[in-house]
């Protein structure tokens, strides 16, 4: 976002600032953590989802999750790679 400040009488300084607000992450625990002997435990569950959406302009997850995340991005990269190639085996290197 760019700020154009003023003094206090209201005019342009002529100063340009901008204002980023980088994403940020905590990666903590696994999804095991919520599973019993008997099953998964539905409060812990709850309240980590609860928990985990009441937190504004931090993104919580699990190891697990981010695994998950990276695996995804990695298997769908490799297949636009392969179908790259099979199209055009000359522009794919």
């Amino acid at each position: 976002m760019l700020l154009r400040p003023a003094d206090k009488a209201g005019q342009p300084t002529g100063e340009e600032v901008f204002n980023f607000k980088p994403r940020a992450f905590i990666v903590i625990g696994t999804l095991d953590e919520f599973v019993s002997e008997h099953g998964v435990n539905t409060e812990k569950v709850r309240s980590f989802e609860l928990y985990r959406n009441s937190i504004v302009g931090i993104e919580i997850l699990t190891f697990d999750e981010l695994y998950e995340r990276s695996r995804f991005i990695v298997e769908a990269n490799q297949q636009s790679s392969t179908q790259l190639r099979r199209e055009d085996p000359e522009r794919a290197g």
